[in-house]
């Protein structure tokens, strides 16, 4: 039979099935139309369809060998940008290949050719295609680019990932069990992303998932995922296309019912019993796929323990309890009785890892206990000397019942004991939690905690200046972990406003006491100032923070001249010198910036941290503080567009940083700041005209960003540091003419700023991000012709600043540039008088700012002499309007004499002048 026979006879058979037993023959007579052959092959499959499960989609009666067609031929062709080298794989409905781009850039891909098929084949492919241009994670394989072939084959470009399947991963490597759960885990985060976006994948299986040379898993795929908003029309069988693959298909799925985030958990569920024990649960050696349903329908699952194979790693002691629970509950028959998504799964596993209590256990007092000791043997060990010893206290206590001083000494050593405890958790152990990739449900737990903790102390603090004072260092702490922008997060501004006003009340009864002129007081009140002049920074409240940062640093700077050997003192305050110095400094940040106020703190940071570095070269904090200068120093070279000196600037700071990751890398934050200045690099590279170095820069950014946040998906600063790479690895791609290539960056830009508004609606910073991702969407579908759907974009961009606009001069100019971006895509599109009135906003917007700030960045006086150039450009589209033209750049050639004449011409503006210079002839 051929490969297109057995399409033939799917198409006939497929409606069938849905059909009562007694009216498939005449249904069928119809469809073959006066084929005998066609009938009578049909009717013997038909003959057959007892064997097959209820509602088992008629596309798995496709062969597993044969394609449509020899597909060999596409080898050699040319599919858009790439080459097709080889294929690596046929399935139901289209056939993968390896290919390479064309051009002169470097790229291996994966592309997906769709083989010929009827609408609804061609519609659910295109639905893949915007499936997968939606996600963006460091675990699922990611969509390039997608398009049709001269002879209107639809295809994708995809991810290429050069690697083993994930049973191949297991047989080959034989890695340790706590490696297969931590491998495992990071597929729980990319279904758990999936399933966010309301998709389910629904066939996730070993040759799904492909672990790369680095030994990351990454999960392919998702040509069958549902969208969980379609509704009720979404089971395979209805979609009546590709086959699931029934060892892995959950029971509902077999039955035609309506997949769930359950239906992943229960395929998560067999790979994971797989890759504990090597085995299927329900497989025995020479079943039929039928024979392996039922068994799956009817017989319940071994515990993994009890059926490893023969030639597994591990052994039936390291399965048995937790994980065979685990295993268990996953697999469950009924979705209700599974795990309810892939975090909950997830969240078990870590439980396992850390030695702690699961959900999949009943917590019986003996089973917590075991786990407590189990995570805690040391501890455990001096608590039950302490015990001892505590009991022999009690009965010291009890024999001397009389004496009353001796047993309110014993209860104020208690008292003692447990406060010194709970400062520690909270002054010094939530430094450690707070860098940890993944420690979110900690972290909240510990502001829970803290706060209920810090409440009690409140209320039994009297006239105790030293208890309050520590209960301010405590809210302080908290307010940290709740939402410090300079450090790693939650995202709880609201939270740490609160935390921080419960630590000033708590300083003012420690002043009330006759204690505020301490030295410890005085430390703690700065850093209450640092902090709070932060969330005014954060919410664009500029005179409030330049208020607070002055008093910080004026008490700071008292506290270092009266103790000028405290290096952790000069760790604080060259801190706030920096915060201080980019508040003034730029625009945006300030009504009046100050820049050369803002270098000399900057200075003055710098060489404290020098000199302190000079006696203790191994601080590690006092080496981060130095990388800040670095980057600093770089950022002042770059505004004077020394761009020379701003590289080694920057590349000394990602010496530094890289050197500090190496020494903690479990240290998320300074991981983050990894992404900082690569970013940082992107700009100056571009400036120098890399432009190839800056985009694979830009590109390295972004995969190490989007790796932090994998690993962190709660962190805000991960989150803000995606946002910031995103649009900087989609502008290089545009301006290098790869915009296909930044379109999905782009949509992840967009999605991560609409994820960051949705958790601080009133974050003015989160919605100006947003703007500029969908400002950098404009510039894609402009840079792609599509200027209907640029000219959108723009204007979405344009309404969220002019809302913003009149919180600070930074947002108000965001509305300028994104006016000039308006006319210019206009004037791309033809619709010349459009792009002059909106040009011409746009001079007005800037002049109208220059001019209340005669001061500011040299950069933004060259956006205005663009924008006169633009509208110069649109003057020139008519020759009688050359004389408008002529006005509008002259007005541009007298800011770019200007900035010639102070050595701030920058090569992207005398480039600019160039060619209008030659327009205009």
């Amino acid at each position: 039979m051929t490969p297109q026979r057995w399409r033939q006879l799917q198409d006939v058979l497929a409606p069938l099935l849905e059909l009562e037993p007694a009216a498939q023959r005449a249904a069928l007579e119809r469809a073959c139309a006066g084929d005998a052959e066609l009938l009578a092959e049909a009717l013997e499959l038909l003959a057959h369809q007892q064997i097959l499960p209820p509602r088992l989609p008629a596309a798995a009666l496709r062969p597993l060998a044969g394609a449509d067609e020899d597909e060999d031929h596409w080898l050699g062709r040319r599919i858009g940008l790439f080459v097709l080298d080889r294929r690596l794989g046929s399935g139901g409905s289209s056939t993968v290949y390896r290919a390479h781009r064309a051009d002169e850039f470097e790229q291996v891909v994966a592309i997906k050719l769709l083989r010929e098929g009827d609408r609804r084949l061609q519609r659910r492919f295109q639905r893949e295609r915007s499936i997968l241009a939606g996600l963006n994670h460091a675990h699922i394989a990611r969509l390039f680019d997608a398009g049709s072939t001269p002879e209107g084959r639809p295809y994708l470009v995809l991810e290429y990932v050069d690697g083993r399947t994930w049973d191949r991963w297991l047989a080959e490597d034989r890695p340790d069990l706590a490696t297969r759960i931590s491998q495992f885990l990071r597929l729980c985060e990319a279904v758990e992303y999936a399933h966010q976006r309301l998709l389910v994948h629904r066939d996730i299986k070993p040759a799904n998932i492909l672990v790369d040379a680095q030994g990351s898993p990454r999960l392919l795929d998702f040509g069958i995922a549902a969208l969980l908003r379609d509704g009720a029309d979404s089971t395979v069988t209805r979609e009546g296309g590709q086959a699931l693959t029934p060892a892995y298909a959950a029971p509902e799925q077999v039955r035609g019912e309506a997949v769930t985030t359950a239906t992943d958990v229960y395929a998560l569920g067999l790979v994971l019993y797989e890759t504990l024990c090597g085995q299927h649960p329900f497989r025995r050696t020479g079943d039929s796929e039928a024979e392996l349903l039922r068994a799956a329908a009817t017989r319940e699952a071994e515990r993994p323990s009890q059926r490893l194979a023969p030639d597994a790693a591990l052994t039936p002691a390291q399965l048995r309890g937790d994980l065979d629970n685990i295993v268990l509950t996953a697999i469950e028959r009924e979705p209700a009785r599974r795990y309810s998504s892939a975090r909950g799964l997830a969240d078990d596993l870590r439980a396992w890892l850390e030695r702690r209590p699961v959900s999949a256990r009943p917590h019986t007092p003996a089973y917590l206990a075991r786990k407590f000791v189990a995570r805690n043997r040391v501890a455990v060990s001096v608590a039950g000397a302490g015990l001892l010893a505590l009991l022999a206290a009690g009965g010291v206590a009890l024999w001397q019942a009389r004496i009353a001083v001796h047993e309110r000494a014993i209860a104020q050593q208690r008292f003692a004991d447990v406060r010194r405890f709970a400062n520690t958790l909270l002054l010094d152990y939530h430094e450690g939690i707070q860098k940890l990739a993944g420690s979110l449900p900690l972290q909240q737990r510990l502001v829970r905690d803290g706060l209920d903790y810090l409440e009690r102390l409140r209320d039994g603090a009297r006239d105790d200046a030293e208890l309050w004072r520590e209960i301010a260092a405590g809210y302080i702490k908290i307010g940290d972990l709740q939402g410090n922008p300079f450090a790693a997060n939650l995202g709880d501004y609201a939270g740490a406003a609160r935390s921080y006003e419960q630590a000033r009340a708590s300083l003012e009864q420690v002043a009330a006491l006759g204690a505020g002129d301490e030295a410890a007081t005085r430390l703690w009140r700065a850093r209450l100032l640092l902090r709070r002049a932060h969330l005014h920074y954060q919410d664009s409240e500029y005179e409030p923070a330049r208020s607070g940062y002055a008093d910080a640093v004026a008490l700071l700077q008292q506290l270092h001249e009266a103790q000028p050997g405290d290096l952790e003192l000069v760790i604080e305050y060259s801190d706030a010198l920096d915060a201080y110095g980019d508040l003034i400094g730029r625009l945006g940040q300030s009504p009046t910036p100050d820049g050369n106020g803002a270098r000399l703190l900057y200075l003055r940071a710098a060489a404290l941290r020098a000199g302190a570095l000079n006696e203790d070269p191994g601080n590690t904090r006092l080496r981060y503080a130095v990388y800040n200068s670095q980057l600093r120093e770089g950022t002042h070279w770059a505004g004077l567009n020394d761009m020379a000196k701003a590289e080694t600037a920057f590349q000394q700071a990602l010496a530094t940083i890289q050197a500090l990751v190496a020494i903690d890398p479990d240290d998320t934050y300074r991981q983050r700041e990894v992404g900082v200045v690569l970013t940082r690099l992107v700009q100056v590279q571009d400036a120098l005209g890399k432009l190839d170095e800056s985009v694979q820069t830009a590109l390295r950014a972004l995969q190490h960003m989007e790796r932090m946040l994998a690993q962190d998906p709660g962190n805000d600063a991960m989150k803000l540091g995606v946002s910031s790479v995103t649009g900087w690895a989609a502008r290089q791609l545009v301006k290098a003419g790869r915009h296909d290539e930044a379109l999905p960056i782009i949509r992840r830009q967009i999605a991560v700023n609409e994820e960051r508004l949705r958790a601080a609606p009133d974050n003015p910073d989160a919605r100006f991000s947003l703007s500029l991702a969908y400002r950098r969407l404009g510039e894609q579908r402009a840079a792609a012709r599509d200027f209907d759907a640029a000219l959108e974009a723009h204007g979405k961009a344009l309404a969220m600043q002019r809302e913003l606009a009149p919180l600070s001069p930074e947002y108000a100019l965001g509305a300028a540039l994104s006016l000039l971006h308006c006319g210019r895509t206009e004037l791309a599109a033809g619709r010349v008088a459009a792009a002059r009135a909106t040009l011409a906003q746009s001079v007005q917007q800037f002049e109208t700012l220059l001019a209340a700030q005669p001061d500011t960045d040299a950069s933004y006086r060259e956006e205005l002499a663009e924008a006169h150039s633009a509208l110069a450009d649109a003057w020139l589209a008519a020759p009688a309007a050359r004389e408008r033209a002529a006005a509008a750049l002259t007005r541009a050639e007298a800011i770019w004499a200007a900035a010639e004449n102070s050595g701030t011409l920058t090569p992207k503006a005398a480039k600019l002048r160039e060619r209008m210079r030659a327009a205009s002839r």
